[in-house]
């Protein structure tokens, strides 16, 4: 019996490590401050580039025919002059996304999925703007040999709705700490996102700039 308990302890930790190998948490923030453009029920609208936030966490794992998961919020308020009026939206996107990594060699890697695009909010005008967008979802990420930087780019793009949105994203990342427990990069690129909502509300909206993040991976 000890011998049996013993072997079981072995066994486990020798297996734990590859076990946690096998599983990837990213959590990760940006921020920018875009160039942005609207429109309202078909009037054009000035709006001010404020600076937004965004957020995300995405869980990967070798269990097979499961799909990894990852959240996204991206804070889409927006400030402007319509006709003679002010034009204020509150308005956010969820991301839930689920994906195959079709590709890691250690160096490419090759993300594809779906994801259901919430987007949710109101208008000056009182009038909710509200939602649910399915969309194709694609990533890769390659890295740079004999350094710690990795070129990325990520699209969620099309749509089975009357409401279609764009987010479309490419940068350059840094890792201080590639062999540590938990990695912490710094990450930099050019983001454009497009809303056009044409089921209840009529509005479209465009962003685009560069911005700024980090990211840690355990």
């Amino acid at each position: 019996m000890k011998k049996l308990l013993a072997l079981t302890l072995l066994s486990a930790s020798i297996s734990a490590p590859a076990m946690a190998d096998d599983w990837g948490i990213f959590v990760g923030a940006d921020f920018m401050k875009p160039s942005t453009s609207g429109e309202f029920e078909g009037q054009d609208v000035n709006l001010k580039d404020d600076y937004r936030g965004s957020g995300y966490i995405a869980v990967e794992h070798s269990i097979i025919l499961l799909p990894n998961a990852k959240l996204a919020y991206s804070n889409l308020d927006t400030k402007g002059k319509g006709d003679n009026q002010g034009f204020n939206t509150d308005l956010s996107s969820l991301d839930a996304i689920l994906y195959y990594q079709i590709l890691d060699n250690g160096l490419t890697e090759l993300d594809l999925g779906l994801n259901f695009r919430y987007l949710d909010g109101k208008a000056a005008t009182g009038e909710s703007v509200s939602s649910v967008v399915p969309q194709l979802y694609g990533a890769a990420k390659i890295g740079i040999p004999s350094t710690n930087f990795k070129a990325f780019a990520e699209l969620t793009a099309g749509s089975f709705t009357d409401d279609d949105t764009i987010n479309a994203l490419a940068g350059v990342s840094y890792t201080f700490n590639p062999q540590g427990v938990a990695k912490f990069s710094l990450r930099g690129g050019y983001r454009y996102q497009e809303i056009k909502l044409k089921d209840d509300t009529k509005f479209n909206s465009e962003f685009d700039g560069f911005f700024l993040g980090a990211e840690v991976n355990f």
